[in-house]
């Protein structure tokens, strides 16, 4: 009898352990949520019973991936590995708890939105950087100097503004006189400095003392010192007073130049009574400065964008000598580098 009891009172401990051990998986399956358990661990949940309803959540035919069918026989089943389907039992998803929540990818320039996939991993993509991002820019004036940026998330240098230039830069100004009391024109450097130079004293004449000196020296003629310098006319002479135009004195100074800023355009014509200088650009065939002057003259040009010809137009009007030459003022422009 006591042998009975015994067994009988083993029996109902087992029921017990077995009623308790099926309450439990019934509890998780169907009555707490995946958000409860711990966080970054994959589970599989079953869900479904009788014929196979393991591919119904996870996509329309088993083995999809990350899904496994529940295995053979009826109820729940066991789960299958990689997808098998069983003949009538439940379904499992395997995914990250995170699956389907907001994440983002972010890099300097942004970010951008996703959602977590099934593997746990953010489906966002961060905003492409621009070329040459992060490298080094410069904004340079025309003297050459420059303030340093670098590239942004713009694609455009962060420093947009050169350094100033020297006060007075691109004034008129004078050279010093030479011995006569000549001086040439000009105008103020990238360093302050007048950037004319004293004539030589070869181009002095005794024409600034009244009368002069009675003697037609190498550097006077008729229209710059007539006094000395008698008209003479080239019909009825040896036409000495006349230079052609390949012997014409032309320049240019400074050149080449930056854009934007002046030369002086100087010329020296022996015989001649009366010149006009005229530039057009090279490029766009634009007049850019027209004067009439002597036969001597330092003419400081307009503030030029392009490189220029200047082309001298000399005459005589004691007779019909007339002739050209022209000097070319180169202009650099400037520009940002970018390395």
């Amino acid at each position: 009898m006591k042998e009975f009891n015994f067994m009988l009172n083993k029996t109902k401990k087992d029921i017990l352990a077995l009623v308790l051990f099926f309450g439990v998986l019934v509890f998780f399956n169907f009555f707490i949520p995946v958000s409860v358990l711990p966080k970054g661990v994959f589970y599989n949940i079953a869900f479904g019973s009788g014929s196979a309803a393991a591919a119904a959540s996870c996509s329309a035919s088993a083995g999809a991936a990350g899904c496994g069918a529940a295995g053979a026989g009826s109820g729940s089943g066991a789960g299958a590995s990689g997808g098998d389907a069983g003949a009538s039992g439940g379904g499992y998803i395997s995914c990250s708890v995170y699956y389907g929540q907001t994440c983002s990818a972010a890099n300097v320039c942004g970010s951008s939105q996703g959602t977590i996939d099934c593997n746990g991993i953010c489906g966002a993509i961060a905003p492409a950087l621009p070329p040459n991002f992060g490298r080094v820019c410069l904004a340079t004036n025309v003297c050459g100097q420059s303030n340093q940026g670098t590239i942004g998330c713009d694609g455009t240098c962060s420093e947009k503004t050169a350094p100033p230039v020297i006060s007075g830069y691109g004034v008129a100004c004078q050279s010093a006189p030479n011995s006569c009391g000549q001086k040439a024109n000009g105008i103020i450097g990238c360093t302050g400095v007048c950037t004319a130079i004293t004539p030589s004293d070869l181009n002095c004449t005794t024409c600034p003392t009244p009368g002069g000196n009675g003697t037609c020296d190498i550097n006077e003629n008729n229209s710059n010192c007539p006094s000395d310098c008698p008209y003479v006319d080239p019909l009825k002479s040896d036409e000495s007073t006349w230079t052609q135009a390949t012997d014409w004195t032309l320049t240019a100074s400074p050149n080449p130049i930056f854009s934007n800023t002046r030369s002086v355009v100087s010329w020296f014509v022996n015989g001649a009574t009366g010149c006009t200088i005229v530039g057009v650009g090279v490029d766009s065939g634009k007049e850019t400065d027209r004067f009439s002057a002597g036969a001597s003259f330092d003419y400081p040009t307009s503030k030029l964008l392009e490189t220029t010809d200047f082309t001298l137009t000399c005459s005589n009007a004691y007779s019909d000598r007339k002739d050209s030459k022209t000097v070319r003022v180169v202009v650099r422009t400037i520009k940002v580098r970018e390395f």
